[in-house]
């Protein structure tokens, strides 16, 4: 395992905390400017309004679920070969398992939400912030792969057709750096081809 991909791996867990708690701190913000717009939002009841800390322990708390659900749904692998388009689309399932067990959370408690809109909003902008800190991430990967760095690297034995249709196919990922095609004859050779490479 390259150190590369664990600390891309790694990286992933504060970016999804830190895009959670951004979201939902705006989200806080949109809120309180909606209630200017007459007819767009339903007027602030501040009674209920929580205090800007016990709003964002409130984040905290949710910010902490989202990461355990991505823990259990294999978000935080340290595969560096996986399509993004896959990666988004295991992002937006997870993410609707999240606000489920949100909704679940305030049917058993028999609690409401300081404002349903401002739910919305968090929700929304969470799944945004996400995606878009993942993208981030997958680009900076992309440019240390373009570098040589992190690469995985092959080498395949035995020299036929259908090594070299796999060799054509690899050179053009980015994610892999190929070795060469040996051939079976000069396989006692391996351990000081990879020294040279």
């Amino acid at each position: 395992m390259k150190r590369s991909e664990i600390l891309f791996g790694i990286a992933k867990i504060p970016a999804d905390f830190f895009m959670t708690i951004l979201a939902f701190l705006l989200a806080y913000k949109l809120r309180l400017l909606t209630e200017t717009l007459k007819g767009f939002a339903k007027p602030i009841d501040y009674s209920v309004l929580p205090t800007p800390r016990e709003y964002m322990n409130f984040s905290i708390w949710l910010a902490l679920a989202i990461i355990i659900i991505f823990m259990l749904g294999k978000m935080y692998n340290l595969k560096t070969t996986e399509k993004f388009s896959k990666e988004i689309k295991k992002t937006i399932l997870l993410w609707i398992i999240w606000a489920m067990a949100i909704i679940t959370y305030f049917f058993f408690t028999r609690t409401l939400p300081f404002s349903r809109l401002a739910i919305l909003y968090s929700w929304t902008l969470a799944l945004i912030f996400i995606i878009f800190g993942r993208g981030i991430i997958r680009i900076i990967q992309k440019i240390f792969l373009y570098a040589g760095i992190g690469r995985r690297k092959l080498l395949f034995i035995g020299k036929n057709s259908i090594a070299e249709e796999l060799k054509k196919h690899f050179e053009k990922d980015k994610n892999y750096k190929i070795f060469g095609v040996m051939d079976n004859q000069n396989i006692s050779n391996l351990e000081e081809l990879i020294k040279k490479k």
